[in-house]
Order: C-alpha cells, then sequence, then structure tokens
C-alpha cells in the first residue's frame, strides 16, 4: 500500500510539472499569434500614373510609376499589387460584368472619375488601399530638373480619399564640370520626388539604397529551441516512472516467494548431541 501511494504521488507529481512547464509555451504561442494577426501587412494597389497634357516625357511617369511599386514593397507593413489589365480581377470583372469593362482600361488619373473607376477595382481585389496620382509638370533649365507629381490614397472599401501629396522632385548635375545629360538628371528628379511621396505615406524617411526587410523566421527557430526542455523533461519522468514501476514488481516477487528469505538462518546443532 505504501508504495503504491508513492506511485501515485510520483505520477501526479510528473503531470505537475509537465503541465507547468508546457502551459507558458502555449501562451507564448498564443501571443505571437496574436500578434502576428495585429501586424498583418496592409494591402495597397499601385494604378498607374497618369500625366497633364503639358508632360511630354511618358518616360518620366514610367519610372515614377515603378519606383513607388518598388519603394512601396521594400517598406514593411504593406503588401503592393501593380495594377495591370492582366490581373485576374480585372479580367474577371471586364468579362461578367461588361458594364464596368472601361474600368479596367481608362487611366486612373486623381480625380473623382478616375478614383471612382479604382474603387471598383480595388474592392473587386479585396485590397486595404490604393493608390492613383499623376506627373503634372516638369522642366529643365540651368542643369536643374524638376518633377511636380500628385498622389491620392484612398480607401478601397468606400473610395474616401485619406491622403493627398503633392511634392517637387529636385535633380541636378553632381558638379559644373561633370558631363551628364538631362534624362540622368531628370531620373535624379523622378526619384527625389518618390521618396517624398513614400516618406509622406509610411511617415517615415525612405532610402532607396536601405536593404529589403529580412523574412523573419526568428519565431520558427526558437519554437523548435523552446521544446526541447520540455522533451528532455518528458524523457526524464518517463524513465523515473519506468523505475518506479520496476522496483514495486522485483519488491513483490521478492515478498511472494520468499518470506524464507527474510528469516534468520537456523541456530547450529549443540556440540554435545
Amino acid at each position: 500500500m505504501h508504495t503504491m501511494v508513492r506511485l501515485r504521488t510520483a505520477k501526479w507529481l510528473a503531470w505537475f510539472v509537465v503541465g507547468a512547464t508546457a502551459i507558458p509555451y502555449m501562451a507564448s504561442g498564443a501571443l505571437a499569434a496574436t500578434k502576428s494577426d495585429e501586424m498583418k501587412p496592409q494591402s495597397v494597389v499601385v494604378f498607374p500614373l497618369g500625366k497633364a497634357a503639358e508632360v511630354t516625357k511618358s518616360q518620366l511617369v514610367a519610372e515614377l510609376n515603378a519606383f513607388l511599386v518598388q519603394g512601396m514593397a521594400s517598406c514593411r507593413g504593406y503588401s503592393i499589387v501593380e495594377y495591370t489589365e492582366r490581373l485576374p480581377a480585372a479580367q474577371r470583372l471586364a468579362t461578367m460584368q461588361l458594364e464596368k469593362k472601361s474600368a479596367t482600361t481608362s487611366l486612373f488619373s486623381p480625380d473623382p472619375a478616375g478614383i471612382a473607376r479604382a474603387t471598383v477595382l480595388a474592392k473587386a481585389m479585396a485590397a486595404d488601399l490604393f493608390l492613383v496620382g499623376s506627373v503634372d509638370n516638369y522642366e529643365f533649365k540651368e542643369d536643374v530638373a524638376k518633377v511636380t507629381a500628385a498622389v491620392q490614397v484612398a480607401d478601397a472599401k468606400t473610395g474616401k480619399v485619406v491622403q493627398t501629396i503633392v511634392v517637387t522632385g529636385r535633380g541636378t548635375k553632381p558638379s559644373a564640370t561633370a558631363s551628364v545629360a538631362e534624362p540622368s538628371i531628370a531620373s535624379e528628379a523622378v526619384k527625389d520626388a518618390g521618396r517624398k511621396i513614400i516618406g509622406q505615406i509610411t511617415g517615415q524617411e525612405y532610402k532607396e539604397t536601405r536593404q529589403a526587410q529580412p523574412v523573419q523566421v526568428v519565431s520558427k527557430k526558437s519554437s523548435k529551441k523552446s521544446w526541447i526542455p520540455l522533451l528532455l523533461l518528458s524523457l526524464g519522468v518517463g524513465l523515473l516512472l519506468g523505475g518506479s514501476g520496476g522496483g514495486d514488481n522485483g519488491g513483490g516477487g521478492g515478498g511472494n516467494g520468499g518470506d524464507s528469505g527474510l528469516e534468520p538462518p537456523p541456530p547450529p546443532p549443540p556440540l554435545g548431541g
């Protein structure tokens, strides 16, 4: 009976230790999942930029559009989709709702009509936000290029504009004696405008030379390591219980077959007998 009580006590203690060790890991896993949900990136559809009639250099528009897509994609907290007519959502909308086909091909300038068309598509893609804009002015004088752009960020569900941004990017020759053509200086002005736009959207200074954010794999590695102590503890408890069970069986066998083994040996015969 005494052995049975000790065995039950050992088992209860083992379960208590395992539970006390496992619950913190389970709680930390739930907390990590909650944080990951809270930090879910916002999906943003970037529509092709338009341009004012007086802006004759279409290459500047394409450069700024590419800069915004790549720059926003490198910022933590945003998931970027560059809009094209080949996207499944646009093709599905054009095929199933013919009355909205024009929305997939029209210009997406930052005016009420352009925003309305962009809203239809962004909502079909289940996005959080979308971006429309245009290059409104470009000038090049005395080796100085200036690019003025206007961008609007809107809620994809309602079409309501949440942010309006107007910037002027500037590009100059690195030195008075440097031989730099106008396209290179204009590209610097485009990059300057793009940095300012991204900075105002994200609220942080943007530098396109910084490295992309690394993939977060720390949580997976740490979770594997965190279970190693629990595994070792469980193994030790199993060996302890196994050892306790073996000792009880051996003691029981000795008691059943050998009470005589516990009796003292018979006394020697008397010397005179």
